[in-house]
């Protein structure tokens, strides 16, 4: 009876290290290259974003900005493959975000909507900021 006590206890504990987060998203400042929007599955628009940063503080919040200054702040909680954005005074969710890659160097990102009966999804296409680049981009703030 204990080994089946203790296999039971070893299973239920593999189980749990499953549901950890797989996707932790960088912190760091990336580039907003593009926006796609789909239409029942199909591209609709492509929106050229022009220079709109993303900056992720660990997995708790993130600012958005251009380069001269921060548009929005928001909260965001992460989960398993995606991540919610929260607002601060009410906290209820504004955007759910899900990752569809994530790399060193590229995060995409989607966001489904539902308006008048027409699914729509829109991808988010982040390059990560590095080194130089970076440096500039924080000194024109």
């Amino acid at each position: 009876m204990t080994i089946l006590y203790i296999i039971l206890c070893e299973a239920l504990f593999l189980l749990a290290a499953c549901k950890v987060n797989n996707h932790h998203l960088p912190a760091g400042l990336w580039r907003l290259e593009k926006i796609e929007v789909l239409k029942n599955n199909e591209l609709k628009k492509i929106i050229d974003t022009g220079y709109q940063y993303w900056k992720f503080y660990k997995t708790d919040s993130i600012e958005i900005s251009n380069e001269k200054e921060i548009q929005k702040c928001l909260r965001i909680k992460a989960g398993n493959d995606s991540f919610r954005s929260i607002d601060g005074g009410t906290g209820d969710t504004i955007d759910e975000f899900f990752i569809e890659k994530l790399n060193k160097h590229e995060l995409e990102l989607s966001s489904k909507k539902k308006l008048d009966q027409i699914d729509y999804k829109v991808v988010y296409y982040l390059q990560k900021m590095t080194g130089a680049a970076e440096t500039e981009v924080k000194k024109s703030f």
